[in-house]
């Protein structure tokens, strides 16, 4: 088959599938986005449509020139192509998006806020777009010294964390910046100080703007450090648990607030472990992820804790529905998949792209399909005078539910996950959310990612 920049018609079956033992749904075909070219970004919403920007080269040359383009897909429907829009351009890297492609980590919030990070011109640099926005470009500190990253991270409310290892007379730090939503970038803050190199940094921040920062430190410890949205200083690293051969592979959030932390083995050594941790809990003790293999690639959570992750240098796409363990068979591909999404409902995206040296194979998405979540019918907040709320609910079925609260009309300010086992419950509202309930009005909402629900709520005079 003759590969072009456009979309090809109809779907290429390239990725062969193992049935996973216990699962209610499968991986579908693969669809080629374009003939030649590299993903920049990828955004799965709430509603399962799906956005991909694409530098395209027409010549099928890595170092030939390339253009942008957008492939997109409404939610249940088929993938497009079309132009880039206007906010697309990158001010301030003129060499184009593929000159960051050694050096590159990109992000993309629940809401649209995409941001990315790379090493340029002697500088850490990041660039940020809101939805619908025109993108900006900013120098966070210069490159000299940086032995791993920058790593970026977006959060649901539009929180971004840019965070880099340096060495410098003989010791090694972890730096991290961060940015409100609608705020300035923070200057770089010193997370931790270390007598060795970093290993395997990653970062993740959550809807409620809690960001966590991971890394191994030397003698093959993982540690972590957390940082609340506007506060001046970090938490002091914890203890997370041993690495692997490879060390930390992956970090990722929930809407609620709680990480998935993966590390990776070797062909020689194989073994993926994942740890877990609640907000302002501790990390749990390793799990292994059954078939998995090694060298963990790319991981994605959704907002009601669905994960996968691409391991096997990106050929197993294993996954854990939310609320469940890790499914035991993953899925076996062709071609590794290099970015994975989540969306509200628990469907999956997966996007593989060239990753040798020819840059001439097609880049190809692929699609899970959850089973349908529960409908939120009715939501309610009881209160009797000085009491604490009390949460009414009504679902189509049982199932999790994430409730998040806002402060007027600004970000979360905490999330928290539920799991009713009957359709219509009344809980008290979780502590997480009680604690953040300050003076004025409030926004509470129920959301199962087929349905969601938002209704007024009062806190203290």
């Amino acid at each position: 088959m003759r590969r072009a920049g456009g979309l090809l018609a109809g779907a290429v079956l390239a990725l062969a599938v193992a049935p996973a033992a216990g699962a209610t749904a499968a991986w579908g075909p693969a669809v080629t986005l374009t003939g030649c070219g590299d993903v920049l970004e990828a955004s799965l919403d709430r509603a399962g449509a799906a956005d991909v920007l694409l530098a395209v080269r027409d010549d099928c040359a890595v170092a030939g020139p390339s253009r942008l383009v957008r492939a997109a897909r409404p939610p249940a429907g088929p993938w497009s192509q079309g132009a880039a829009r206007p906010g697309d351009a990158w001010p301030g890297a003129p060499a184009g998006p593929l000159a960051m492609r050694d050096r590159r980590s990109a992000a993309v919030a629940p809401d649209g806020t995409t941001a990315t990070a790379w090493l340029a011109d002697g500088a850490v640099r990041v660039a940020t777009r809101p939805p619908d926005g025109a993108r900006s470009t900013r120098r966070l500190a210069g490159a000299r010294g940086v032995t791993r990253g920058p790593v970026v991270a977006a959060g649901a409310s539009g929180d971004v964390l840019v965070a880099w290892a340096r060495r410098s007379a003989g010791r090694s730090a972890v730096v991290a910046a961060d940015r409100r939503p609608g705020g300035a970038w923070s200057p770089p803050r010193t997370i931790a100080r270390l007598a060795g190199s970093p290993s395997g940094l990653a970062a993740a921040v959550d809807a409620a703007g809690r960001g966590t920062v991971a890394w191994e430190a030397p003698a093959g410890r993982i540690v972590a450090a957390e940082h609340r949205r506007g506060a001046a200083r970090w938490s002091r690293p914890a203890h997370v648990g041993r690495a692997g051969a490879l060390g930390v592979s992956g970090l990722a959030v929930d809407g609620a607030g709680t990480a998935v932390l993966v590390t990776s083995g070797t062909a020689v050594r194989p073994g993926v472990r994942a740890f877990t941790r609640a907000p302002g809990g501790r990390w749990s003790r390793p799990r292994a992820v059954t078939g998995a293999g090694c060298c963990v690639d790319a991981l994605a959570v959704g907002p009601l804790g669905d994960t996968v992750m691409a391991a096997e240098d990106g050929t197993r796409l294993a996954r854990r529905p939310a609320g469940g363990r890790w499914l035991s068979r993953p899925v076996v591909a062709d071609q590794p998949a290099t970015w994975l999404r989540v969306d509200a409902a628990g469907d999956m995206l997966a996007i593989s792209e060239p990753i040798g040296s020819s840059g001439s194979e097609p880049v190809l998405a692929r699609t899970l399909r959850a089973p349908a979540r529960p409908v939120v019918r009715a939501l309610r907040v009881a209160r009797r005078g000085g009491a604490a709320p009390r949460v009414r609910l009504a679902l189509s079925r049982p199932g999790r539910v994430l409730l998040t609260l806002r402060r007027g009309g600004g970000p979360v300010v905490a999330a928290a996950m539920v799991t009713p086992r009957r359709r219509a419950v009344t809980v008290a509202l979780p502590a997480r959310l009680r604690d953040a309930l300050g003076a004025g009005r409030h926004a509470l909402t129920a959301d199962t990612g087929r349905s969601a629900r938002t209704v007024a709520l009062r806190g203290a005079r």
